[in-house]
């Protein structure tokens, strides 16, 4: 069997003779030339002098190819320089994913359709960070959503982010507005003209008074940085330090709370956790995308997903708090196997008795790693509820991103008095809603959700049918 192809050669670019029209690179090095088979994985390191691309000749391949050879023309080629922007920026990954769009939109000016700039999984990434709904899930979304603003990837991408999160999809679009409106300023086309990639400023100084150069161009990767740090502050969810419970920072107020027909003022019992729970591991480092200072500015060059933070990772926890009115029951063992479940969990029980003054309401039964003895040293049942909406203020005050919160109640909510109020109900369940806490009817439900780290809310008892309505669109 004979099979017709076509005469012709692979195509592979020239690092080494792109590198000589630069006046700031000294020794040409020779370059390691790699061919993959996927064009959408091209790279280019300008410091391990190093570029992986396809050789076939279709026009995906020839604008990747180009892609990276504009971003040898006009990217960093010393380490000093990355590290410098490190000590000097807030958030490198943010200059990072500028540069990306720089680069991108360079290409594009040189005559290159960046509209096949697609590689097909945008949509699904664009679906599962938004499904993720988190703080972490929101900055890896602009990050990775800034790096191809004003392409067709990012449109597909946001229709994955759209069809989960219509909020998040309505400010990526204004995003990425923003900063394709930076990048036609006419006054800014110098800074991404690759004529000028031979002017050079000097952009800081080192401790020993050596001057740290640049391409001129790379200075508006740190104005579109500003646009991105503005989104990603934006959706930013502060978190709790390591160590036990601290008290709220500024919990929801509840309708009638202050009054005689409220809820109770919530008294925090915080007894001695003088244990340590078995199972629970010191959290651990795993690199990022996103943080507070740069821990490997090295992996701006070696990983093609910027990960230059590290965040902790503990063991598995969350928020749980529990109903402990007459209605309900909470026993040793079920204790035992929330932790052993989520060892990491930060487990609250409360009751109050009613009518009572400066009588502690809810207790704290396990701090994230840190547990009391025996919960039959606490005493936590006073008969009534009371409190359920400030316990639930308070808990939602102390959860980190992105752990659940799980409330343990039958759905019955009473004031002060311990009498159902309509009122109070609805707020609950609108204060349920709005902070997406998982009830679980019983604590075995909750055992259920934690082990298997799925947690859909049972909606149970009046708070359950006001959600119900709420859901639906009816508020009362």
């Amino acid at each position: 069997m004979t099979v017709n192809v076509k005469a012709g050669k692979g195509v592979l670019p020239l690092p080494e003779a792109v590198l000589s029209f630069r006046q700031d690179v000294g020794n040409i090095e020779q370059w390691s030339v790699n061919v993959i088979r996927d064009a959408t994985s091209s790279s280019a390191n300008l410091i391990e002098r190093e570029m992986n691309v396809s050789s076939l000749r279709d026009e995906v391949s020839r604008l990747y190819r180009a892609r990276e050879t504009v971003r040898v023309r006009i990217g960093l080629t010393e380490l000093k320089q990355y590290e410098n922007i490190a000590a000097a920026v807030p958030n490198v990954t943010s200059v990072a994913a500028a540069e990306e769009l720089r680069i991108t939109y360079v290409t594009g000016k040189l005559g290159y359709d960046i509209g096949l700039m697609k590689s097909g999984v945008e949509k699904n990434l664009g679906e599962r960070m938004a499904r993720d709904g988190t703080g972490n899930g929101w900055q890896q979304a602009v990050l990775y959503g800034a790096t191809m603003a004003g392409t067709k990837a990012f449109n597909s991408f946001l229709a994955g982010v759209r069809s989960v999160n219509r909020e998040w999809a309505d400010a990526l679009r204004k995003m990425s507005d923003s900063l394709t409106g930076l990048l036609s300023d006419e006054s800014l086309h110098s800074l991404t003209n690759t004529r000028l990639t031979d002017a050079w400023v000097y952009d800081s100084v080192k401790e020993d008074g050596e001057y740290v150069s640049m391409p001129y161009g790379f200075h508006v990767n740190f104005q579109l940085a500003d646009v991105i740090n503005k989104y990603l502050n934006s959706g930013s969810t502060e978190t709790e330090a390591d160590g036990n419970v601290k008290k709220p920072r500024v919990p929801d107020k509840f309708p009638g709370e202050e009054g005689s027909g409220g809820f109770a003022k919530l008294i925090v019992n915080f007894p001695k956790l003088d244990e340590g729970v078995s199972g629970y591991l010191n959290p651990q480092r795993r690199v990022s995308y996103t943080g507070k200072s740069v821990r490997h500015p090295e992996r701006l060059l070696t990983d093609p997903f910027k990960r230059v933070f590290s965040r902790k990772v503990p063991s598995n926890g969350g928020v749980i708090l529990i109903d402990a009115s007459g209605s309900m029951h909470l026993e040793e063992s079920d204790m035992e196997q929330i932790l052993k479940a989520a060892p990491g969990a930060l487990v609250m029980v409360y009751s109050h008795s009613p009518d009572s003054v400066d009588v502690p309401n809810l207790h704290v039964l396990a701090d994230r790693g840190r547990r009391v003895k025996s919960i039959r040293e606490v005493p936590y049942r006073n008969g009534g509820n009371g409190v359920d909406g400030p316990a639930l203020s308070y808990a939602q005050s102390l959860r980190r991103s992105g752990e659940p919160l799980i409330w343990v109640c039958d759905g019955q909510v009473t004031d002060r008095h311990d009498n159902s109020k309509h009122e109070l109900t609805r707020a609950v369940a609108e204060f349920v809603v709005k902070y997406k806490v998982t009830q679980a009817p019983d604590v075995l439900a909750a055992i259920d959700m934690l082990k298997s780290r799925r947690f859909e809310s049972k909606y149970d008892g009046f708070v359950g049918h006001y959600i119900m309505r709420y859901l639906s669109g009816g508020r009362r």
